[in-house]
């Protein structure tokens, strides 16, 4: 226990520095490439305890680069915290391994790592990874039109968050919950949490961040009418991502602009953006994202007066709304008789408690039955040998009687 425990720390150690190293890279608005440079070089130590943050880190580093690469260092350091017993990076892995899974549209997969580091966080009582957790989960119910449970886990993950000195995770937690009120199209509330998010992630000077605050506050301005302020938000997340090489962040924004020409009525730099972010999003395979392509291309072109390329982008809309339509299906499905592990167990330990509960008074009641049946047997014991002696008495009395 205290090996572990002093392991522990000095896992804390060395993720205080990886993170401060990471963090000056952000500051500093270094290209991400040097970061990981930096990050695989810090591979080729003996340190196993110090390879488990750095992989985790590359894990995280790649998400929205490269989401193989991010899968094979997020396992790798999945085994190692298990063969080192820390249940804190595990729980982090976990996590980190859902956000890819989530950039790959699998959901169903995504929420699995998400429950499994919740549980680890509760068990081990870890806040700041709680707080993420539900956070993500969260995410994933907004993904999936499931729009009472994002709000009733992010609600959870505010809650826990207020109660820490952690601003980068309230920003994330902001984040999520402004894009859950814009998707119930309570856009006030969207426009406040994405407000409060892009000041926390100012504040610390979390760029990345930065940048996907100014993408949500764009996009909500655009479905408000304020259309200039939009343009300048969507572009300011551009330059952003640019820097960051963040090819995700960079889809969506080009899609946004996309939408802003196509209002605007310049479909050829509309055509031009959406044709950008398909390409961006080819290694990551986002099919919401690929639909409002098509569809903006369907309206750039039948605008044009194509009608060819205009019922082309149309059949390809329609295609992927389809394979959307199933995919969501199967992952509802799979979410509710798979990934809903956690709260399935979490039922399953209120049952046996109740179970418990239950065979204790079933226990009692029959002990009390049986008391009662004892009492009543001895005392109709007792009241029939009295019967009896009363009886023979009688009759012996009545004999005497006779006999004089």
């Amino acid at each position: 226990m205290i090996k572990n425990n002093v392991l522990q720390n000095k896992i804390g150690i060395v993720s205080i520095l990886l993170f401060v190293f990471a963090f000056a890279s952000s500051f500093a608005y270094c290209q991400t490439n040097a970061s990981i440079d930096g990050l695989v070089k810090m591979l080729n130590r003996n340190d196993d305890s110090t390879k488990v943050v750095v992989l985790k880190l590359l894990c995280w580093e790649h998400r929205n680069i490269d989401t193989a690469s991010a899968l094979d260092y997020g396992y790798k350091a999945v085994d190692l915290a298990k063969k080192l017993n820390l249940p804190y990076e595990l729980a982090d892995v976990y996590n980190r391994l859902g956000v890819v899974k989530r950039n790959q549209s699998k959901y169903a997969d995504a929420l699995d790592f998400y429950f499994k580091g919740l549980e680890i966080s509760q068990k081990n009582n870890y806040p700041k990874l709680l707080a993420l957790e539900y956070n993500n989960i969260a995410d994933i119910y907004n993904r999936l039109g499931i729009y009472d449970k994002a709000l009733e886990f992010g609600k959870k993950g505010l809650e826990i968050t207020n109660n820490l000195n952690d601003d980068l995770t309230l920003g994330y937690v902001y984040n999520i919950l402004g894009v859950v009120y814009k998707n119930m199209n309570k856009l006030d509330s969207a426009l406040y949490s994405f407000n409060k998010s892009l000041q926390i992630r100012q504040k610390i000077f979390f760029t990345s961040g930065i940048a996907t605050s100014y993408l949500n506050i764009g996009t909500v301005h655009f479905l408000t009418g304020k259309y200039d302020s939009s343009y300048i938000y969507i572009n300011k997340s551009i330059d952003i991502y640019n820097d960051k090489n963040d090819q995700t962040g960079l889809a969506s924004s080009y899609k946004q602009l996309g939408l802003y020409h196509n209002h605007m009525n310049d479909y050829n730099k509309a055509i031009q953006c959406f044709n950008k972010s398909l390409e961006l999003n080819k290694g990551f395979g986002d099919l919401p994202l690929e639909n409002e392509l098509y569809e903006g291309l369907k309206h750039s072109y039948e605008k044009l007066g194509d009608t060819k390329k205009a019922y082309y982008y149309l059949d390809l809309a329609s295609r992927i709304k389809d394979s959307i339509t199933i995919n969501i299906f199967v992952e509802r499905i799979t979410h509710l008789t798979e990934n809903f592990k956690f709260e399935i167990q979490r039922q399953e330990e209120k049952q046996r408690e109740a179970s418990l509960t239950d065979r204790i008074s079933h226990r009692r009641t029959i002990i009390v039955l049986s008391v009662i049946i004892l009492i009543l047997t001895v005392g109709m014991i007792v009241l029939y040998n009295r019967y009896s002696k009363l009886k023979k008495d009688l009759i012996k009395h009545q004999a005497n009687l006779t006999n004089h």
